[in-house]
């Protein structure tokens, strides 16, 4: 990982990732992305409004000091010169308490630019969502907006206007500054012209919006009471929210959400009518911030998210965030998930903090402290039963609470909120001493589970070496033996997909159906052993000999078969024997004491997808982690909006190279009937199945033959298109269900889809 790797994923990343969850939210609650841009200037502007008030005071105190100055520093230099004139200046810069390095307060608002800047770039310049999108005159969101042609060349006029009013802010900003100010001004908003001329609208239509905001802001400051300007405006944005979502009812939770959301807006406004009434608050010189404890709170966040929480989820399977086309170590996925952390809970909170006020500097290190504290309740006590996950970090079912759930979170996150509260004021060192104590346990426990994780990717260089392509024997002559294991598919279910197909019927005509089977336990790791071993591997057979390790009876239990039909003489092949050697890819080497055994990893040898779907897969993942810690410790109430369907609010990028072919990595579910994206986990197994005749060799011998076959294409859910269920980019099934719903039903017994069935 470079520097500048490491500068971006501090800096840029956590304000990209703040911008795409905000235009995400907003793209689905207003259903329109010109909107959700301009919800999206709106938000951030009135986030880093604190930052932009503090930059802008600074520069005016720094300026003030430079003209107090000017005089002092005019005598001297003609009075003295040489290394006598340096060193005088250098005594009346340091009994004034001043540095030229000072200078640097007066660019605070123009180098806080440059990171959001960055970070709005890389978002808008290529999201598909904007792609052929209008909006009002804007005719193409995804491209420069050409709104009229000059002697035949097209001109952008979103640009220029942006230039225009960035050139009317600074001169109302500037009035009565020195001309150097001025000129920096200008030059800035010369430079976002060229850079921003050619740049898709939507972009330049949200750094117009941002001078727009920003020409609103100094008009405001030359306003007697701005604040309450502010309050006002922001009061008038709430109600027109709560109406809206009022009388365009759709979903309850929205209509909750969008209310919760106008409240907070108007309370401004109420705490601005009311805050003569309120008590004041009288801080002490020696209370005044608390950086020690702030700065500790940040780490432990930082930790939490960035390290432990993901490392957690790695160590739970390591092998399945190895992929064989880009081997690596998964501690790799850490590095990213724990610099986006530290840019956004030590770096960037670092930076409010720096530039607040002494009380404002008490109330964000009282407000790191709870949310701290917050944080671990939900992430140890909240949402620990959402079932199983995929390497993408996505669970098999969509996450979901009910009403009480959230209430008791939220009464849990008020009561302990209180206690915190409590602490921190009366017990002023405890939150220190506890915060410094939980980094260290944190961390040790992230360092534990990363050398497992690395313990475990040490032993799989077998996956390097199984590249051979599987060719499965049959004979015309001789006796075949085939076992197909379809792993998690149930065998019920059967029966209803003969119903369904006719064909299928045929093709299966003189097959025994055995209609009451049941498996040994609910986990393949329980259940396989049986099959492929009988009863003398069930669970309570294997229960009995507690001597040995699980490991060695699954291994014995899997070469039942294979060695039973070796020693009669027949042509054995295995393939992909499920927790071999207890690996998620399964470890051949068991059967190495059989060298005439073939064996074969099919898994993953025939996708169709390429490189560029791997390594979308780790984008994905780098960015993921960190999303899904802040998933964990989030309200109850927050959690089902962060998740957002297994996405995480990513938006999709539009590239050159983008064809009909390409699919979106990881599926989404909108509803019952349709979604969007595949699964590579599905297609790796399914692929398999699609080209078993051409890995099946048919031999004119009468050699016996044995094939066994594990496939895990029904344990990764994913929505096919029916009625020929195959894996698609977009799925629409409601037609066809609709029209086909008798089919549940054979000889009078009905197949139960309620729910996630």
């Amino acid at each position: 990982m470079s520097f500048l790797t490491i500068l971006y994923l501090l800096i840029i990343k956590p304000l990209e990732l703040m911008f795409e969850v905000i235009f995400s939210i907003s793209e689905r609650l207003v259903s329109h992305p010109g909107y959700a841009i301009i919800i999206l200037s709106l938000s951030v502007n009135f986030l880093v409004l604190p930052l932009y008030k503090r930059a802008d005071a600074m520069q005016v105190e720094e300026r003030d000091k430079e003209n107090a100055l000017a005089p002092g520093i005019e005598h001297l230099k003609k009075t003295f010169s040489g290394d006598e004139r340096f060193m005088m200046l250098q005594t009346y810069y340091r009994q004034n308490d001043y540095s030229p390095t000072h200078v640097l307060k007066g660019s605070v608002s123009l180098f806080l630019q440059i990171p959001f800047f960055m970070a709005a770039y890389r978002l808008l310049s290529s999201l598909e969502v904007l792609q052929g999108v209008s909006f009002g005159p804007i005719r193409d969101l995804g491209a420069p907006d050409c709104m009229f042609t000059v002697f035949g060349f097209g001109v952008n006029v979103l640009p220029i206007l942006m230039t225009m009013i960035s050139i009317i802010s600074a001169v109302i900003y500037t009035k009565g500054m020195p001309a150097k100010a001025k000129v920096q001004l200008f030059v800035m908003a010369a430079f976002f012209l060229v850079f921003l001329y050619n740049s898709p609208s939507g972009l330049a239509f949200y750094w117009l919006l941002n001078n727009v905001f920003s020409m609103v802001k100094n008009i405001f400051y030359k306003l007697k009471r701005p604040g309450y300007t502010l309050a006002v405006m922001s009061a008038i944005a709430g109600i027109l929210i709560i109406l809206s979502s009022l009388f365009k009812f759709q979903y309850m939770s929205r209509t909750v959400n969008l209310c919760i959301l106008g409240t907070a807006l108007i309370l401004p406004l109420v705490v601005y009518k009311f805050k003569d009434k309120l008590p004041e608050i009288k801080l002490k010189e020696k209370e005044k911030g608390n950086t020690a404890s702030f700065v500790l709170g940040g780490i432990f966040a930082a930790v939490l998210t960035g390290l432990l929480i993901p490392s957690s989820v790695l160590k739970a399977s390591p092998e399945e965030f190895v992929d064989e086309l880009l081997f690596h170590n998964p501690n790799t996925y850490l590095f990213y998930s724990a610099f986006i952390a530290a840019g956004a809970f030590v770096v960037w909170f670092g930076f409010f903090y720096i530039l607040a006020s002494s009380p404002a500097k008490r109330i964000m290190s009282l407000l790191i402290w709870v949310v701290d504290g917050v944080f671990i309740m939900d992430y140890m006590v909240f949402g620990k039963d959402l079932g199983q996950i995929n390497n993408l970090l996505v669970f098999d079912d969509e996450v979901s609470y009910d009403a009480k759930i959230k209430l008791i979170n939220l009464l849990c996150i008020a009561v302990l909120a209180a206690v915190m509260v409590f602490v921190f004021v009366k017990l002023k060192k405890i939150p220190g001493v506890v915060l410094l104590a939980g980094i260290i346990a944190l961390a040790g426990m992230s360092v534990s589970n990363m050398r497992y994780v690395t313990e475990k990717y040490n032993g799989l260089t077998y996956l390097r070496e199984s590249s051979d392509i599987a060719s499965l024997r049959l004979s015309t002559e001789g006796k075949n033996v085939i076992v197909i294991m379809l792993d998690r598919g149930l065998g019920c279910v059967f029966p209803y997909f003969m119903n369904e197909d006719p064909d299928l019927a045929r093709q299966f005509d003189g097959f025994t159906y055995y209609p009451n089977t049941i498996s040994f336990g609910c986990h393949t790791k329980f259940g396989a052993t049986s099959l492929e071993g009988g009863y003398e591997y069930t669970p309570y057979a294997l229960n009995q000999r507690d001597t040995e390790s699980l490991v060695d009876k699954t291994n014995e239990a899997l070469k039942v078969m294979p060695v039973l039909f070796l020693n009669n003489g027949y042509d054995v092949t295995v393939c992909d024997p499920p927790m071999a050697n207890y690996r998620w890819t399964p470890d051949l080497s068991i059967y190495e004491d059989y060298p005439e055994i073939r064996t074969f990893n099919t898994a993953g040898k025939f996708n169709d997808l390429d490189i560029s779907f791997v390594e979308q897969t780790e984008v994905n993942r780098q960015r993921n982690f960190f999303c899904y810690s802040l998933f964990k410790v989030a309200p109850v109430m927050a959690q089902e909006t962060l998740y957002n369907k297994g996405l995480y609010n990513r938006m999709e990028r539009s590239t050159d190279q983008k064809s009909e072919e390409d699919v979106t990595l990881g599926q989404t579910r909108y509803d019952i009937y349709t979604s969007v994206g595949v699964d590579s986990a599905f297609l790796n197994s399914y692929t398999v199945l699609t080209h078993l005749n051409y890995i099946t060799e048919i031999n004119e011998s009468s050699q016996d033959t044995f094939l066994f076959l594990e496939n895990s294409t029904p344990h990764a859910p994913q929505f096919l298109q029916e009625p020929e269920y195959i894996p698609q980019e977009d799925v629409d099934n409601e037609a066809y269900e609709i029209m086909n719903q008798g089919r549940y039903t054979v000889d009078g017994r009905e197949l139960n889809m309620a729910g996630n069935n």
